[in-house]
Protein backbone atom coordinates (compact mmCIF):
# COMPACT_ATOMS: atom_id res chain seq x y z
CA UNK A 1 0.00 0.00 0.00
CA UNK A 2 2.16 2.75 -1.39
CA UNK A 3 2.17 6.30 -0.16
CA UNK A 4 2.87 9.43 -2.20
CA UNK A 5 4.58 8.90 -5.55
CA UNK A 6 7.38 11.37 -4.77
CA UNK A 7 8.23 9.95 -1.32
CA UNK A 8 11.86 8.87 -1.02
CA UNK A 9 11.03 6.59 1.92
CA UNK A 10 8.27 4.94 -0.09
CA UNK A 11 10.69 4.08 -2.91
CA UNK A 12 13.33 2.76 -0.53
CA UNK A 13 10.82 0.65 1.35
CA UNK A 14 9.34 -0.79 -1.85
CA UNK A 15 12.78 -1.80 -3.14
CA UNK A 16 13.58 -3.50 0.18
CA UNK A 17 10.24 -5.34 0.27
CA UNK A 18 10.51 -6.39 -3.36
CA UNK A 19 14.12 -7.61 -3.01
CA UNK A 20 13.42 -9.55 0.19
CA UNK A 21 10.23 -11.11 -1.20
CA UNK A 22 12.10 -12.17 -4.34
CA UNK A 23 14.91 -13.71 -2.29
CA UNK A 24 12.29 -15.75 -0.39
CA UNK A 25 10.51 -16.87 -3.55
CA UNK A 26 7.50 -14.66 -2.84
CA UNK A 27 5.71 -12.18 -5.07
CA UNK A 28 5.30 -8.58 -3.93
CA UNK A 29 2.77 -6.35 -5.65
CA UNK A 30 2.98 -2.56 -5.65
CA UNK A 31 -0.42 -1.03 -4.84
CA UNK A 32 -0.72 2.71 -5.19
CA UNK A 33 0.09 5.47 -4.83
CA UNK A 34 -2.43 6.47 -2.20
CA UNK A 35 -2.68 9.41 0.16
CA UNK A 36 -0.76 8.96 3.44
CA UNK A 37 -3.92 9.27 5.54
CA UNK A 38 -6.97 7.26 6.61
CA UNK A 39 -8.86 8.01 3.38
CA UNK A 40 -5.87 6.79 1.37
CA UNK A 41 -5.95 3.67 3.54
CA UNK A 42 -9.58 3.02 2.66
CA UNK A 43 -8.75 3.35 -1.04
CA UNK A 44 -5.68 1.13 -0.63
CA UNK A 45 -7.72 -1.50 1.23
CA UNK A 46 -10.05 -1.82 -1.74
CA UNK A 47 -7.05 -2.45 -4.01
CA UNK A 48 -5.67 -4.90 -1.43
CA UNK A 49 -8.88 -6.94 -1.43
CA UNK A 50 -8.98 -7.01 -5.23
CA UNK A 51 -5.31 -8.05 -5.40
CA UNK A 52 -6.03 -11.28 -3.51
CA UNK A 53 -2.78 -10.78 -1.58
CA UNK A 54 -2.60 -12.36 1.85
CA UNK A 55 -0.79 -9.46 3.50
CA UNK A 56 -0.10 -5.76 3.03
CA UNK A 57 2.40 -3.27 4.39
CA UNK A 58 0.98 0.24 4.57
CA UNK A 59 3.03 3.37 3.94
CA UNK A 60 2.24 4.59 7.44
CA UNK A 61 0.02 3.78 10.40
CA UNK A 62 -2.66 6.34 9.45
CA UNK A 63 -3.10 4.59 6.13
CA UNK A 64 -3.14 1.22 7.89
CA UNK A 65 -5.82 2.42 10.33
CA UNK A 66 -8.03 3.57 7.46
CA UNK A 67 -7.47 0.24 5.73
CA UNK A 68 -8.22 -1.70 8.91
CA UNK A 69 -11.60 0.00 9.36
CA UNK A 70 -12.51 -0.48 5.68
CA UNK A 71 -11.50 -4.15 5.73
CA UNK A 72 -13.55 -4.81 8.85
CA UNK A 73 -16.59 -3.03 7.39
CA UNK A 74 -16.17 -5.19 4.27
CA UNK A 75 -16.23 -8.39 6.30
CA UNK A 76 -12.51 -9.13 6.02
CA UNK A 77 -11.23 -10.54 9.30
CA UNK A 78 -7.75 -9.64 10.51
CA UNK A 79 -5.69 -11.75 10.95
CA UNK A 80 -7.82 -14.76 9.99
CA UNK A 81 -8.33 -13.69 6.35
CA UNK A 82 -5.54 -11.20 5.73
CA UNK A 83 -2.63 -9.61 7.55
CA UNK A 84 -1.96 -5.88 7.75
CA UNK A 85 1.20 -4.05 8.85
CA UNK A 86 1.59 -0.31 9.38
CA UNK A 87 4.70 1.82 9.64
CA UNK A 88 5.73 4.35 12.32
CA UNK A 89 4.21 2.83 15.50
CA UNK A 90 2.14 5.93 16.22
CA UNK A 91 0.21 6.50 19.41
CA UNK A 92 -2.99 4.48 19.28
CA UNK A 93 -1.76 1.75 16.93
CA UNK A 94 -2.04 -0.65 19.86
CA UNK A 95 -5.54 0.57 20.76
CA UNK A 96 -7.30 -0.67 17.63
CA UNK A 97 -9.13 -3.98 17.44
CA UNK A 98 -7.20 -5.88 16.35
CA UNK A 99 -4.10 -4.05 17.58
CA UNK A 100 -2.00 -2.97 14.59
CA UNK A 101 1.29 -4.72 13.86
CA UNK A 102 3.69 -1.98 12.80
CA UNK A 103 7.27 -1.14 11.92
CA UNK A 104 8.80 1.17 14.50
CA UNK A 105 11.95 3.22 14.48
CA UNK A 106 13.76 5.99 16.31
CA UNK A 107 11.48 8.93 15.40
CA UNK A 108 13.41 11.32 17.63
CA UNK A 109 16.72 10.54 15.89
CA UNK A 110 15.11 10.76 12.46
CA UNK A 111 13.64 14.16 13.32
CA UNK A 112 16.95 15.49 14.61
CA UNK A 113 18.75 14.30 11.47
CA UNK A 114 16.11 15.90 9.24
CA UNK A 115 16.50 19.26 11.01
CA UNK A 116 20.30 19.00 10.81
CA UNK A 117 20.09 18.30 7.07
CA UNK A 118 17.85 21.31 6.44
CA UNK A 119 20.15 23.51 8.53
CA UNK A 120 23.22 22.29 6.63
CA UNK A 121 21.48 22.99 3.34
CA UNK A 122 20.36 26.50 4.34
CA UNK A 123 23.76 27.49 5.73
CA UNK A 124 25.78 25.96 2.90
CA UNK A 125 27.54 23.61 5.31
CA UNK A 126 26.75 20.42 3.43
CA UNK A 127 28.93 17.49 4.38
CA UNK A 128 30.04 14.56 2.26
CA UNK A 129 29.24 12.13 5.04
CA UNK A 130 27.33 9.00 4.03
CA UNK A 131 23.60 9.01 4.67
CA UNK A 132 22.86 7.69 8.13
CA UNK A 133 21.01 4.46 8.66
CA UNK A 134 18.56 3.88 11.47
CA UNK A 135 17.53 0.59 12.99
CA UNK A 136 13.87 -0.36 12.77
CA UNK A 137 11.95 -3.09 14.52
CA UNK A 138 8.74 -4.97 13.97
CA UNK A 139 6.14 -4.53 16.70
CA UNK A 140 4.02 -7.66 16.34
CA UNK A 141 0.44 -7.23 17.44
CA UNK A 142 -2.87 -8.79 16.44
CA UNK A 143 -3.37 -7.62 12.83
CA UNK A 144 -1.01 -10.27 11.46
CA UNK A 145 -1.22 -14.02 11.49
CA UNK A 146 0.22 -17.12 9.81
CA UNK A 147 0.86 -16.97 6.08
CA UNK A 148 -1.90 -18.19 3.82
CA UNK A 149 -1.36 -19.43 0.27
CA UNK A 150 -3.63 -16.85 -1.36
CA UNK A 151 -6.52 -14.83 -0.05
CA UNK A 152 -9.83 -14.63 -1.84
CA UNK A 153 -11.92 -11.46 -2.01
CA UNK A 154 -14.45 -11.20 0.79
CA UNK A 155 -12.95 -14.07 2.79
Amino acid sequence: MSGPRNSWVNGQRWRAVHDEATSLGLRATFLGPFGPNRQGGREAADAFVLSRAGAAIAYNDLMALGALRYLQASGVRLPEDRSLVGSDDIFGADLTVPALTTIGGPSDRLGRRAVDSVHESLTGQLTDLPSPTFETHLVVRDSTGPARPEATPGN
